[in-house]
């Protein structure tokens, strides 16, 4: 769904069919309409663009269920008529034909969807992850921009970056202010879209990202060539005490010993 976040029609389109049924949950739901084909996923666009001001959807859970794929996130926005946010889940069931997606159905309930892909509604958590909590606290402002509070590390953290322009290790709040320095020297207006989150154990928290912005020397626009990154972050005692930067998310992937 990062092409929807982008608004990118070409990228969205290209992996439908030509017949393609769009059904999304902020219209259907109310009225039951929906859109057919691409034109009519083009048209769906100039409704999101007249409609709302923000309108994002962040996938937090995938499920392959052959023909099948079911996505369950949150969908978060803001009209352009009196600003009214939106902030509620969503689920989305998309069904393929060979490769390519024939119809999407999306709900603003995870249960509903659930029941669509023909599996059993969801029971209520008694205990939320408190590192994947703590981690997602963490990220959120680095999605807005702000990469300013450092409550969350250990004060003997070990922050790394596995290869790329500024590889490196450092030990301490200020050894990783530094690290983080090194970055942004190479970088200008940059920033992150987190699109998947994996408690990988216990210990650790994998986040994968979009990155933005464009090449300090070169200029490239890094959104543009879709640029995937992923931070590994290791958590103890409530802190993170080691966090990992990879600007290749395979080479993460790989590292870790996970599919894509």
């Amino acid at each position: 769904m990062e092409a929807f976040n982008r608004r990118d029609l070409g990228a969205f389109t290209d992996s439908m069919t030509s017949d393609v049924e769009w059904l999304p949950a902020l219209e259907h739901g109310l009225d039951g309409g929906g859109y057919l084909g691409h034109r009519g996923v083009a048209a769906y666009f100039a409704n999101l663009e007249a409609t709302w001001e923000e309108l994002r959807w962040d996938a937090e859970e995938y499920r392959d269920l052959g023909t099948r794929v079911l996505a369950l996130g949150r969908i978060e926005g803001r009209g352009k008529t009196g600003g009214v946010p939106v902030d509620a889940p969503m689920g989305i069931v998309v069904d393929f034909r060979g490769s390519e997606i024939s119809r999407a159905r999306s709900f603003l309930d995870h249960d509903e969807a659930l029941e669509t892909a023909g599996l059993e509604p969801s029971r209520p958590v008694e205990n939320v992850s408190a590192n994947l909590d703590l981690v997602r606290s963490i990220v959120g402002p680095w999605e807005r921009g702000d990469y300013s509070s450092v409550d969350w590390a250990d004060p003997e953290i070990e922050y790394v970056h596995v290869a790329g322009p500024a590889p490196g290790s450092w030990v301490g709040i200020n050894g990783m202010e530094e690290g983080w320095g090194e970055m942004l020297s190479v970088m200008t207006e940059h920033r992150v879209e987190a699109y998947e989150f994996r408690e990988l154990d216990g210990d650790r928290v994998l986040v994968l990202f979009h990155l933005r912005g464009h090449g300090r020397t070169s200029g490239l626009d890094l959104g543009r060539m879709q640029a995937k990154v992923a931070s590994l972050f290791h958590v103890d005692g409530g802190r993170v005490t080691r966090l990992v930067n990879y600007l290749d998310r395979d080479r993460a992937l790989a590292d870790l010993g996970l599919a894509e």
